[in-house]
């Protein structure tokens, strides 16, 4: 069939976005730039210099990682420490790190908070949790939730 146009379907990765959020970025400035020169050409009694100040994003990126048992028995009490670490440019303010349990596990106690995480840094929170006779035999997930947002 003549003249009927395929549609054509492209994968976007993440990285891919990042170049694309990146160039975005670099025409966003170039525009303002262009502007504010076309701005100063136009007005005859200011200078030539253009100042043009560019801020930028700074982003939290919050890594999580487990130390737990591998192995457990039924009725069993045990710990597990979730570490977070700050692997981005911005400041996090962590405001709810919490686990999703299994059935038959519940949890003790915690120890530890996490408020601020500056670039780089690290914290600690542990769990101690115990496990009941109705725990399922087998492989039993544990799910760490956090929610964090730029400071």
């Amino acid at each position: 069939m003549r003249g009927k146009k395929r549609k054509k379907h492209y994968r976007i990765s993440t990285l891919n976005l990042q170049k694309i959020a990146l160039i975005l970025g670099f025409f966003a400035v170039l525009a303002i730039f262009a502007v504010a020169q076309e701005t100063n050409q136009s007005n005859t009694t200011s200078s030539n210099l253009t100042n043009i100040s560019v801020e930028p994003i700074l982003l939290p990126i919050v890594d999580i990682s487990l130390n737990s048992p591998q192995k457990l028995t039924r009725g069993e009490s045990f710990e597990v420490e979730v570490n977070l670490k700050n692997s981005g440019s911005g400041t996090a303010k962590i405001v709810d790190v919490n686990l999703q349990l299994p059935k038959g596990m519940e949890i003790v106690s915690r120890d530890g908070e996490c408020n601020i995480l500056d670039p780089n840094s690290t914290c600690t929170i542990t769990f101690s949790l115990k496990t009941s006779l109705s725990t399922n035999l087998g492989k039993n997930y544990l799910k760490v939730v956090v929610s964090y947002e730029g400071a």
